[in-house]
């Protein structure tokens, strides 16, 4: 039974029965629907809202809704929350290029709650009279109306109960809406509901700009009390005196800051007046550190301001004071400036904290705390953070179930503290060495420092040092106790990466990323896991759409990320516009995504554009030589990839070639086999797969490319290639020991190289069979074993595999896993299986086949005219 037809049974069971049911309102409101009408005309008018009831009707059937009014909005009921939601994202996307199309914005607000209603069929003869074929009665009717009324244009607010349910079915909106991201606007009193309620918003970047609802009668934001405008209340005994009084408390009424649970703070340079520059890098690292334990706080980061100062400029050691730091926030959109200072006062030391609205940088307020000496300042500071956290609108009990003394978290050691603080900022320089050796003093300092070990496993990993990153990781977790909570998610995350199963380390980011979405490591890696190492870029795609939202150092990376993912999955127009952010904003290097969505959607000038105006060093010799080939590789002209793949293998630095030779190499192989130069093919094969075979555990451990990964990609050439005893040693040793298990990438690969291994033993059906089991999340390699495959066992669904394949040209392009490993190859076979597809057709449809090779030749139009395959597309194109 269809869903819709269940959802039809549903509502006649409810209307029948009479009885309060929970079901979920939507109220849809035009937003100046009488403007519009004075702004187009009637008739004109008219049309349009014709149109947009068209489509909103279409968008409620689609959605299993109910449309129960309509005046200038509409008035509708869903079972469930997740189908409200949808529809909602699906009706403000729909106006969207309604709007476009139309050339006239037609914005409208969208309220949505989940509550008990009572429904009631009216009488064919009220009906008559102009009453609704059904009525419906309850709160949650004027709630989501109220939600309607509070929404800006192109808003969708929820209630938090009907939020916290459609959350909960996120992975089945994101089916529809991917994109879909959740804003909390805090508490609001709502006329006529007696408790506080929480207001969310879920839109799609692009469309919804997430604002804080307006202040309207219908609902008021409940804020903390420095915020709310000041109120004079009593009797005075002297009229005059009550006057005089109440101007005065206007005239005195302090400057408010909008400030709302998860916004973002920018913590200033410490001002210090003491005379002792032991203080400096010292004091606001300990705030900043406070604050970040808060889930009602969010703290932009260190490297995000020097980022930004970068950007406005600025020196690195520019001070970040009211002036700059406003600027910063701003920029950042952040919505408070925290100024610390230190002085001495009297018999002991004075710390404050200003708090700043960046956009007036005007002081809100200043709290202070005294601390007697400077060996009782970190319990101080632990005060002042409490404070600040109340006064920025987290209660106490939140505060009190998130919170660790900042001597436990970090240490009470002044001086190992300033030196972690160093060690942090020249990690954000990407000077691993410095940060290294000061985290080393750091720890001399205070052995047990756990933020200091957790500091230098991330380091060791970002150089590469896989094995020292796992002590580092150990040595944070046996003081465990020092870490918080998020801290040790983290580093148990990273090392069920280095250690554990790829499918246990995404979960493990995933539960950082869903319980701390602001956090941007979780999106971030959550979403890099999915695409790089699971294939799954669907799943991986509204992750990095938050990350690359958030105010965070590695935006950019999550933005290229993000477009790659794009590109596989053949969005190629968002996927272009992503990496350009990205490029434009600096995430370059030997980052060239860009360059193949470019050659993927056959904009090769464009393409060579961009790689010239990449400087050849060390850092980008390999990606930028595998990028030149590809250019003129998916052209068909395959001796300049040769010579362009040759001369990077021969000409780049040892150090390199140990690293990024390996992707050479395999590219090499690719494209010297499309020319039928299998000897040659094969004795880079067998050179580089015996290498990988007695590599030390050590190497293997840090190479920069994942082990099994490479041993398994060199075994299917060397299976294509013919020698299968090499083959069947690479398979055996990237199988063992459980090599395989919750590594799907690494899977496929061997399934491949098993499946070349049964075709060469003349054994299709067991090709078949092997290549389809792994089929999850294909890789396009997969796609394309499969389908030869099954062309040589004749099978009926050969024609799909073909088509299958084809369609896929994105994916060999946006493939993610070790860094776009075998690109150049990719596109090299992509356009040969299209040859191979119009010789497939020749027989049962010679028409299709002429039709399919012509097209082979119009992409493959740098081949020499006497190449083999030129010769063969003509061929089959005469014999039609």
């Amino acid at each position: 039974m269809s869903e819709s037809l269940d959802a039809g049974l549903h509502w006649r069971h409810a209307t029948a029965a009479g009885q309060p049911v929970l079901r979920t309102m939507v109220v849809c409101d035009l937003a100046d629907s009488t403007a519009l009408v004075e702004r187009l005309g009637d008739r004109r008018a008219a049309a349009l809202l014709r149109k947009h009831d068209r489509l909103t009707r279409a968008l409620i059937d689609e959605h299993n809704g109910r449309e129960i009014d309509k005046t200038d909005g509409y008035l509708l009921l869903f079972e469930r929350p997740t189908q409200a939601v949808s529809f909602a994202l699906a009706y403000q996307r729909g106006l969207r290029f309604m709007s476009e199309a139309e050339e006239v914005e037609v914005h409208a607000r969208v309220g949505i709650h989940v509550g008990d209603v009572v429904m009631w069929e009216n009488s064919p003869e009220d009906i008559s009279r102009g009453a609704k074929p059904v009525e419906v009665e309850g709160l949650a009717k004027p709630v989501a109306a109220r939600l309607a009324a509070l929404a800006r244009p192109q808003q969708i607010l929820l209630s938090g109960v009907a939020a916290s349910i459609a959350r909960r079915g996120h992975e089945e909106i994101a089916e529809d809406c991917p994109e879909a991201e959740w804003r909390s606007h805090g508490l609001y009193r709502i006329r006529g509901v007696a408790e506080a309620t929480e207001v969310f918003e879920v839109g799609e970047p692009g469309i919804a700009d997430f604002t804080i609802p307006a202040q309207r009668s219908v609902a008021r934001r409940i804020l903390p009390w420095w915020r709310r405008p000041s109120t004079i209340s009593g009797v005075s005994l002297l009229l005059a005196l009550s006057i005089g009084t109440l101007i005065w408390v206007i005239a005195r009424q302090p400057p408010k800051i909008d400030f709302a649970a998860r916004d973002w703070v920018v913590i200033g340079n410490i001002q210090n007046q003491t005379g002792q520059p032991d203080f400096n890098k010292t004091i606001d690292t300990a705030i900043r550190i406070g604050l970040q334990q808060s889930n009602y706080v969010n703290v932009i980061s260190n490297a995000k301001v020097q980022q930004t100062l970068e950007l406005m400029k600025k020196d690195d050691d520019t001070d970040i004071d009211k002036k700059i730091g406003s600027e910063v926030a701003i920029r950042d959109g952040a919505r408070a400036l925290i100024i610390p200072s230190i002085v001495n006062s009297g018999d002991g030391i004075k710390i404050s904290a200003s708090i700043i609205d960046p956009t007036t940088s005007k002081v809100i307020n200043t709290l202070s705390a005294q601390a007697e000496t400077s060996k009782n300042i970190v319990p101080v500071i632990d005060t002042l953070v409490l404070r600040l956290r109340q006064n920025l609108g987290e209660s106490l009990s939140q505060i009190k179930t998130t919170s660790l003394p900042l001597a436990k978290v970090t240490t009470s050691n002044l001086d190992a503290l300033r030196a972690y603080s160093l060690a942090t900022q020249a990690a954000g320089h990407a000077d691993y060495n410095l940060s290294q050796d000061l985290i080393s003093h750091a720890l001399r300092l205070d052995p047990t420092f756990a933020s200091a070990y957790a500091l230098q496993a991330v380091n060791y990993f970002s150089m590469g040092q896989i094995n020292l990153a796992e002590e580092s990781i150990h040595k944070a977790l046996a003081n465990s106790d020092r870490l918080s909570t998020l801290e040790q998610m983290k580093m148990r995350a990273f090392l069920a990466a280095s250690n554990e199963q790829v499918t246990k380390a995404t979960a493990a980011w995933k539960v950082i990323a869903d319980l701390y979405p602001d956090d941007a490591a979780g999106a971030n890696n959550v979403g890099l896991y999915y695409a790089g190492y699971l294939n799954d870029c669907k799943s991986a795609l509204p992750y990095l759409h938050h990350a690359s939202n958030l105010p965070q150092p590695l935006s950019m990376a999550s933005t290229y990320t993000l477009g790659t993912c794009q590109l596989a999955l053949g969005k190629y127009h968002d996927a272009i516009q992503s990496l350009l952010k990205s490029y434009k904003n600096g995430f370059r290097g030997s980052f060239l995504a860009l360059a193949d969505a470019y050659v993927a959607t056959r904009q090769y000038s464009k393409a060579s554009t961009l790689l010239s105006s990449v400087a050849n060093d060390t850092n980008t010799a390999a990606s930028l030589a595998i990028r030149q080939a590809l250019v003129v590789a998916d052209q068909g002209d395959l001796s300049s990839a040769e010579g362009k793949i040759i001369h990077a293998i021969n000409t780049i630095p040892e150090d390199q070639g140990n690293a990024h030779g390996w992707a050479l190499q395999l590219d090499a192989i690719g494209i010297l086999w499309a020319q039928n130069k299998t000897q040659s093919a094969l004795e880079i094969c067998q050179q580089g797969l015996k290498k990988l075979l007695h590599m030390t555990k050590f190497d293997r451990k840090n190479s920069f490319y994942d082990y099994p990964t490479l041993v398994a990609s060199y075994s299917r050439w060397a299976a294509r290639l013919g020698d299968i005893k090499l083959a069947q040693e690479g398979i055996e040793l990237a199988s063992a020991n459980n090599q395989l298990r919750g590594f799907p990438i690494r899977s496929q690969l061997v399934a491949i190289a098993r499946s070349e291994i049964a075709l060469q033993e003349g054994h299709p059906e067991k090709a078949v069979q092997i290549a389809t089991a792994a089929d999850s999340h294909p890789l396009w390699e997969l796609l394309e074993i499969i389908a030869r495959a099954k062309a040589a066992t004749h099978a009926a669904d050969t024609d799909a595999a073909y088509r299958r394949v084809l369609d896929a040209r994105s994916l060999a392009f946006g493939e993610l896993y070790e860094n776009e490993l075998g690109i150049c190859t990719r596109a090299v076979q992509w356009n040969l299986t299209s040859l191979a597809y119009a010789k497939f057709l020749q027989k049962s449809h010679p028409a299709l086949a002429a039709r399919q090779a012509s097209i082979f030749l119009d992409d493959w139009r740098l081949a020499p005219k006497n190449s083999a395959e030129i010769r063969e597309a003509h061929a089959i194109m005469q014999a039609k």
